[in-house]
């Protein structure tokens, strides 16, 4: 039976309903990202301006790919047999190719303009994701600016690689972590997460399908464990799991490689120091091509595409774990010298490819420092040797940890832990198993780097108290 009101007014009361939490935009948003377009825009102008495109020659030339041809004439038969790579990039690369019929320069600026939507698209995430956290509006626009308007965004747009891909889904990520922590008990972000993170495992061998339970971990770290633990989340968590994990199982049949690619075991044996000289020279991806092109004459670098090459890799991965147990300690101190070493550079700084005119643009990059007559890019890297760039990320890596420490993350440190957790993890698979390039493959998580470093400030300035977004 329900009581009279205490004020006699004959009108039952009902409980006040708690206050909102933090959304994802505000009232001032539609204008911060008109601005951030039109300053977008002024600068891919400016860079266009300065005679600066992709490279179509790359498209062909890049290790990852398969040939085009065969793409375009059996597109599921190519990418059916391919297990040196996960399937989802060659993937798209062979819609582009059948869309532009072999067309090089097409293909290229293709994927320059779609992957200019997706610099937005992942800057309008992580604004979002920042909202839901709790952040001041000027911060989480910040960052989003930061991520689209620096350099690295235009390098990747111009790089037809899968990089600017694999950035948008860790933003995507990014994003479904903020909407479990702001409600743990919906089920479409766990599913979003886990759907991001198989079509990551999917897209670069680096992102292991180990990367799928890891996701379950973030979620339940980030307030999550009600839906993670549910049978339906049980059941996402299954699905996602074994489409991720499809390819890997294939190659552990075929090669006793458990990864979505077949290069890991020359990968690991770039990392160890004390390898054997004859196996080192086996183990390098230069032999490996030419002694398999001189079985097959004409192949070229699509030899690593060959079950050859997966069983060498096969054969470097048992050589590398036994020189690794020799001297592990030495083998991890090498790897910290490679934490060190990578993180002096930004994500653009990459030898091994750059966009025509790139060296036109009056940035620091120690990839060209020693292009003749390129004096003004390389404050950075001949005066202070990168460490202005190692002391921002080290300042972020050290924040991380101080407001973890002493609570100061409040409500978002959930959400915080499990930011750190995921780009740890791919932190760790790139340092640990790969012996270069680093500094490009942090570009990935680059939007959940500039997340906790917005969340880190908005934890020194006191955090939001009052649970809504302006």
């Amino acid at each position: 039976m329900v009581g009279r009101p205490a004020d006699g007014s004959g009108v039952e009361s009902r409980p006040a309903e708690p206050p909102a939490g933090p959304g994802p935009f505000g009232r001032l948003d539609l204008p911060a990202f008109a601005l951030l377009l039109a300053l977008f825009a002024a600068e891919r102008l400016a860079i266009h301006a300065l005679g600066v495109s992709p490279d179509p020659t790359a498209i062909a030339g890049l290790w990852q790919h398969l040939p085009l041809s065969a793409l375009r004439e059996d597109y599921w038969g190519a990418l059916g047999g391919l297990r040196s790579q996960p399937p989802l990039w060659n993937g798209v690369l062979g819609a582009a190719a059948r869309v532009c019929g072999g067309d090089l320069f097409c293909v290229a600026s293709g994927f320059q303009w779609s992957f200019m939507g997706l610099t937005l698209l992942s800057a309008v995430m992580v604004r979002a994701g920042l909202g839901l956290a709790g952040a001041r509006p000027w911060l989480a626009w910040g960052a989003a600016y930061l991520l689209a308007l620096g350099p690295s965004a235009a390098f990747f747009e111009l790089f037809p690689l899968y990089a600017h891909l694999t950035m948008a889904l860790a933003a995507g990520i990014g994003l479904a972590l903020a909407a479990l922590a702001r409600d743990g008990a919906r089920l479409w972000p766990l599913a979003a997460l886990y759907a991001l993170t198989a079509a990551l495992c999917l897209t670069w061998s680096l992102f292991h399908p180990a990367f799928l339970p890891l996701a379950a971990l973030c979620a339940w770290l980030a307030g999550a464990r009600r839906v993670v633990t549910r049978p339906a989340g049980l059941a996402l968590l299954v699905v996602f799991g074994l489409a991720a994990g499809a390819p890997a199982i294939r190659n552990q049949a075929d090669y006793g490689l458990f990864a979505g690619g077949t290069w890991g075991g020359m990968n690991l044996a770039q990392t160890v120091r004390g390898l054997a000289r004859e196996d080192r020279a086996r183990c390098a991806f230069s032999t490996a091509i030419k002694e398999i092109d001189a079985i097959h004459p004409g192949i070229g670098h699509k030899a690593l595409h060959l079950p050859e090459a997966a069983w060498r890799s096969r054969a470097c991965l048992d050589a590398s774990v036994a020189a690794i147990a020799e001297a592990p300690w030495s083998w991890l101190w090498g790897r910290a010298g490679a934490v060190e070493a990578s993180h002096r550079l930004w994500p653009y700084e990459y030898a091994q490819y750059r966009p025509l005119g790139w060296e036109r643009l009056p940035i620091p990059d120690a990839a060209r420092a020693q292009d003749a007559g390129a004096w003004r890019q390389d404050m950075s890297a001949a005066v202070l040797g990168g460490w202005p760039t190692f002391a921002w990320y080290a300042a972020i890596a050290l924040g991380a940890v101080g407001a973890l420490a002493s609570g100061r993350f409040g409500a978002s440190h959930g959400l915080a832990l499990a930011l750190i957790v995921m780009i740890a993890a791919e932190e760790g698979m790139a340092h640990l198993f790969n012996g270069a390039e680093q500094a490009r493959m942090r570009w990935t998580v680059e939007p959940l780097i500039l997340m906790l470093a917005a969340m880190i400030v908005e934890a020194c300035l006191g955090g939001r108290r009052d649970g809504r977004s302006s």
